[in-house]
């Protein structure tokens, strides 16, 4: 018995010690679990593990022990208070085969936040030598304030999932893409290792929540969270991510109007770098009003869970009308970004389908006193949100809703200015005249608040 229970502690210290967790609540990374490395370049901070190197071109770093890759998950929480750059960026080693992962580490995966790309992006490391494997959005990084929860999991197969929030809350994740590596089994250590130029990027690194663990494993065949049928196309978005090769196989999807009419399909689309979202499209275009339905048949997810029972769709379609006065208002604007609070750095513009009717925007125009940008093809639903910002910020929108990416946008005056939205036919559909004075707050007319209108369907409202 005492052979058995001695090999018993010795198995759960082991596994105890493949588990790393810390919050540095305790106010410093001494214990529970030792960091070891550039020590004096780091201190706890209001419960987080903030920089305090001031040494202008420099690396530093800590690191503590982790022995697990395979069926593993990692998350941790970075704000970076300023815009990366190719030489101010953090690497996240994941896995590591070295304590001093800022000159011994040859061999492990690790996470760079910024870089030449302002990106977030997974590398491996093979004997010395780094090659990147998810090569991530470009531009992400590139804003005053970094505030990002990043995720990433190493499944029994050696497939990577590399996924982040930009407004650092632990969900909502968007996936920058997925990879199948498995040049390094082993792993000794984990570490964050910060590379600095000037003083302008000096003790503006901070760490918190940081946690790996064993990967729960997944036993749930995917479900639809949200769909929406347009004239051409069925959107579906899934509660993960599902097999690629299942997904595209249009067999798997029946489509069918109110008459029991079988509807062909002519493929099935990524929307975006989330594996999540779809399109499934179409091979003609809806010209009937009624009910529609769509049997989805064995639906797999990335684990290989497959779902017994067909998943059963209904939707109730109306043809695209044209909008008119009120029909669909501009609900929220971002004049002044600038400093960012809790939403991105970027301008945007959200407005809202007040009606019971759906309205395709192809040609609607919005503008302001300097310029005018006609909308693409989108089918607005009713009572649906939708985000207008440019192409080059929809990966800081994504978490927040339904996003239309322009390529230009009405550049949004911080004090006063007069944005108007006319449907195709040039008839007004909205129109708001706003000034610095509606935000009746010294600090929030400074920048890095949202206009918000609180009554959406009050269309009495006097707003120009």
């Amino acid at each position: 018995m005492k052979y058995y229970f001695c090999i018993f502690l010795l198995f759960c210290s082991s596994f105890l010690q493949a588990q790393l967790t810390d919050q540095f609540s305790d106010g410093d990374f001494n214990n529970n679990p030792v960091w070891f490395g550039d020590i004096t370049s780091w201190n706890v901070h209001s419960g987080a593990l903030k920089s305090v190197n001031t040494v202008a071109n420099s690396q530093f770093y800590l690191s503590t022990n982790s022995s697990i890759v395979r069926n593993t998950e990692w998350n941790l929480s970075v704000t970076l208070q300023f815009n990366t750059s190719s030489l101010n960026y953090v690497d996240v080693y994941l896995v590591a085969d070295e304590e001093n992962i800022k000159s011994d580490a040859k061999n492990g995966y690790f996470v760079r936040i910024g870089g030449s790309k302002d990106e977030i992006s997974l590398y491996k490391r093979v004997n010395g030598v780094s090659t990147i494997l998810i090569d991530g959005t470009d531009e992400v990084t590139n804003k005053s304030l970094n505030t990002i929860a990043l995720k990433v999991t190493c499944d029994e197969k050696y497939t990577w999932n590399l996924q982040y929030n930009p407004t650092g809350q632990s969900n909502n994740y968007v996936s920058e893409g997925m990879a199948t590596d498995s040049s390094v089994k082993v792993s000794k250590w984990f570490g964050i290792l910060v590379s600095q130029s000037t003083s302008s990027f000096f003790q503006k690194h901070i760490f918190d929540n940081i946690q790996v663990k064993a990967l729960q494993k997944d036993t749930s065949p995917p479900t639809v969270l949200q769909s929406k049928l347009n004239e051409k196309s069925i959107e579906l978005t899934f509660d993960e991510d599902v097999d690629s090769n299942w997904i595209h196989n249009v067999n798997f999807f029946q489509f069918s109007d109110g008459n029991g009419s079988v509807l062909p399909i002519s493929s099935v689309t990524r929307t975006t770098t989330n594996f999540t979202s779809y399109t499934i499209s179409l091979v003609n275009p809806l010209y009937e009003d009624g009910q529609y339905t769509m049997r989805i048949f064995n639906a797999k997810d990335h684990e290989g869970n497959v779902a017994t029972s067909t998943i059963n769709l209904s939707f109730l379609f109306a043809k695209p009308t044209m909008a008119t006065y009120k029909q669909i208002v501009i609900s929220e604007l971002m004049p002044d970004p600038v400093p960012a609070v809790t939403l991105p750095e970027k301008e945007y513009i959200e407005i809202f389908n007040t009606s019971n009717k759906s309205f395709d925007l192809k040609d609607y125009v919005l503008s302001d006193p300097s310029i005018a940008v006609k909308l693409p093809s989108y089918v607005l639903s009713p009572n649906e949100y939708l985000i207008l910002c440019k192409i080059s910020d929809t990966a800081d929108f994504k978490p927040y809703g339904k996003i239309l990416a322009l390529p230009n946008m009405p550049s949004l005056n911080n004090s006063s200015d007069v944005v108007t939205l006319n449907n195709a036919n040039g008839e007004l559909v909205d129109k708001v005249a706003y000034f610095l004075s509606w935000y009746k707050n010294a600090q929030m007319d400074d920048g890095g608040y949202a206009l918000e209108l609180i009554d959406p369907q009050n269309k009495c409202i006097r707003n120009s």
